[in-house]
């Protein structure tokens, strides 16, 4: 049974929805907000990135990590480390002053594409609360060198320690972002990773994922697929997998979307052209993908236009009302940096309406009322009735909004507890959430 009342829903997909006409389904684009950070101290340069955006839950700073490197094509270069920058307010970073320059890690492969997270699992240990995975090389038992993952923990996200001497994760081909995190919704770690569709490094660059209890011993990889069971169409790069704040139950991934074989701007020293796609899923597995635009399109900007843009980095950022984000863009230039994206609070995807209406699946009130993520035009509408689990409308709850809203009320004070479904209309209206 669905409840709401007790969480946000966003409507990234129609799970929701019973019965629906002509409405549509689509994610909302974000707002760009421009460079908010150069890499361009002595040891950073063109091909920084792979950045990762943690905000602390008792802080609320916003800790930026990410390659700093003067070497472009060498992986498993140890002349790699890893940075950190804070901001308060999502605007401004700065430089966290370690006692080498900002450097946190260094001479470890692991350098290459570190990717931190804070740990939300009740029996953490308060050393560990930073947790992290990272790219290493080792033998298999026949000698082959071999790519993994190695973990590390941190008590303050500053002082990196291993956390275990040999690779926990080895089924993938992992010179990529791959990100990690503590799931709420199945009380276990998730790492997604790289791997390519083909033999070694054939085919498609494309995305898996594994679980752990122990943040040690790994499940067997699972790859995503798409739209109910479908392989993904495209190259997917990077993944920046995220459960969303406030809707923990539903994911996000914004991977860069690879077109190898194209080259726009030829002065350019690399082949390759890049945008990114939001994909949104239910069970970490299969996921969303909609009609193959991209969430950024390219701009006039030609550097928009040469390889590895797009790069966003894993980790959404609560402030001012507003879900923030983070791209590298410029790579492989000498203004490569870190940009700033925004939306609305828990305006990722919309149902929109000229002349549309929908019905709920029934659903259990969890408390006394919901709140609405809506807009409207001037002339438009959303108009919400309650009804019961038959299809019969309460007596009583009915409300008409218009304008734009981050979370309308609507109180049903009687009805806590009670199965029930809603009919919504929208008349040149987007809804974006229900929530709580």
């Amino acid at each position: 049974m669905i409840t709401l009342g007790n969480k946000n829903e966003l409507f990234l997909d129609d799970t929701l929805v019973d019965s629906s006409e002509g409405v549509i389904w689509d994610v909302q684009r974000p707002d760009r907000h421009g460079c908010v950070f150069r890499y361009d101290a002595p040891w950073e340069g063109e091909a920084c990135t792979y950045q990762t955006l943690i905000q602390h839950p008792e802080t609320g700073k916003i800790y930026m990590y990410y390659r700093g490197t003067t070497v472009t094509n060498n992986d498993f270069s140890l002349e790699q480390v890893t940075c950190l920058a804070v901001s308060d307010d999502g605007e401004h970073f700065e430089r966290v002053d370690t006692g080498f320059h900002n450097i946190v890690l260094a001479n470890v492969v692991a350098c290459h594409n570190f990717a931190p997270f804070y740990d939300t699992n009740p029996a953490c240990r308060e050393n560990e609360r930073f947790k992290a995975v990272g790219l290493t090389q080792y033998q298999d038992e026949n000698g082959k060198v071999c790519e993994g993952l190695v973990a590390y923990t941190s008590p303050d996200g500053l002082k990196w320690q291993l956390f275990s001497e040999e690779p926990v994760i080895t089924d993938g081909m992992f010179d990529s972002l791959n990100t990690v995190f503590w799931d709420s919704r199945t009380q276990k770690y998730r790492c997604y990773s790289r791997y390519w569709t083909g033999e070694g490094y054939s085919g498609l660059r494309s995305i898996q994922s594994c679980e752990s209890e122990d943040f040690i011993h790994w499940t067997s990889q699972v790859h995503n697929t798409y739209n109910d069971g479908e392989a993904c169409p495209y190259e997917f790069y990077t993944n920046a997998t995220r459960p969303i704040p406030g809707a923990e139950h539903q994911y996000i991934a914004i991977p860069m979307r690879f077109a190898a074989a194209r080259k726009k701007v030829e002065s350019h020293s690399h082949q390759g052209v890049s945008d990114c796609v939001l994909l949104s899923s239910r069970d970490g597995y299969d996921w969303v993908l909609r009609d193959g635009r991209p969430w950024v399109y390219p701009g006039l900007d030609e550097r928009q236009w040469t390889q590895r843009n797009f790069i966003f980095g894993a980790g959404i950022v609560e402030k001012a009302d507003r879900f923030h984000f983070y791209s590298t863009e410029h790579y492989c230039w000498d203004d490569n940096g870190l940009y700033h994206y925004s939306v609305p609070k828990n305006r990722l995807g919309y149902v929109y309406g000229l002349q549309g209406s929908f019905v709920t699946k029934p659903f259990r009130l969890q408390g006394t009322r919901l709140t609405f993520n809506y807009n409207t035009s001037a002339i438009g509408a959303l108009t919400v009735k309650v009804l019961g689990e038959d299809g019969t409308p309460v007596e009583g709850y009915e409300c008409t909004l218009y304008g734009n809203e981050l979370a309308c009320p609507m109180e049903l004070p009687e009805l806590e507890g009670r199965t029930l479904r809603l009919a919504v209309m929208l008349e040149d209206a987007y809804l974006y959430s229900i929530g709580c």
